[in-house]
């Protein structure tokens, strides 16, 4: 298909892209894009839902211990592999204690432990009731929630650490072939390539807008005049492929004649 002088919209989805992995789509135009003159692109839209896991068997946080009567006999708890944050984290716990006989008599007391946050501090918070103890020993949770690895007693403690776990929430890296000389992000030994854009999520498990309204749109020049396939990946604060767990994904592209 010859394109001259006009802008193109393209929009790719993961539901119409055969793919094993929505964040990592390779796309093939039938007809393929003819450009007669230079050309640049710039993702304007699209949608991803924040579902990478920040506990997992893989990353070896999904586990702990804790007693209810004083440390004389622990119980272990598995969690599931997904994306939390303390809010879900506590929630979870509240289901395990109750499934365990642990849950407090009357409706309106407290857990015997309470995963929360200090705003005041920006800290992780652990509020542990008389009889209750925490073992965080045993996995890398401690490391996520910026705890130390020891066991925790009655009272409320304050992570000596900042949480790590929004680290997964921090930001995505928007990547593709359509161009040779994007943003360069430097991660550590190596530098990733080609992204075209970066975007951060609204909230836990929660679709949303790769583009927010009134931010800066940038355009970058296409690495060729004829396109017939090419790849969009999603690119984690590790600098890998993101796992979103089959969520769908969506991006908009707009191809635009550069302005000499």
């Amino acid at each position: 298909m010859s394109i001259k002088a006009h802008p193109v919209p393209l929009t790719v989805r993961s539901a119409n892209t055969p793919t094993q992995n929505p964040a990592n789509l390779n796309v093939n135009l039938n007809p393929g894009y003819n450009f007669t003159s230079d050309f640049e692109v710039a993702i304007v839209g699209g949608s991803l839902i924040d579902s990478v896991p920040n506990v997992s068997a893989a990353l070896g946080n999904n586990t702990f211990k804790y007693s209810s009567d004083n440390g004389a006999t622990w119980k272990d708890v598995l969690i599931p592999g997904g994306k939390f944050d303390n809010k879900f984290l506590n929630d979870f716990l509240m289901t395990v204690m109750e499934g365990n006989g642990d849950a407090p008599p009357l409706e309106e007391d407290p857990f015997g432990i309470e995963f929360t946050v200090s705003e005041a501090l920006g800290r992780s918070k652990l509020i542990i009731q008389p009889n209750f103890k925490l073992d965080l020993t045993g996995s890398l949770l401690y490391d996520l929630l910026g705890w130390e690895a020891q066991i925790y007693g009655v009272g409320v403690h304050y992570a000596p650490n900042p949480a790590k776990i929004s680290d997964t929430s921090e930001m995505y890296f928007i990547q593709t072939n359509l161009i040779t000389d994007g943003e360069q992000i430097p991660f550590g030994m190596k530098n990733l390539e080609n992204i075209i854009f970066s975007t951060i999520p609204e909230g836990i498990n929660e679709a949303w807008n790769i583009v927010r309204p009134n931010e800066q749109i940038i355009f970058y020049p296409v690495s060729g005049r004829f396109i017939n396939d090419f790849y969009i990946r999603v690119l984690d604060y590790r600098g890998e492929v993101a796992d979103f767990r089959g969520e769908k994904t969506s991006f908009r592209l707009l191809f635009r004649p550069i302005q000499n």
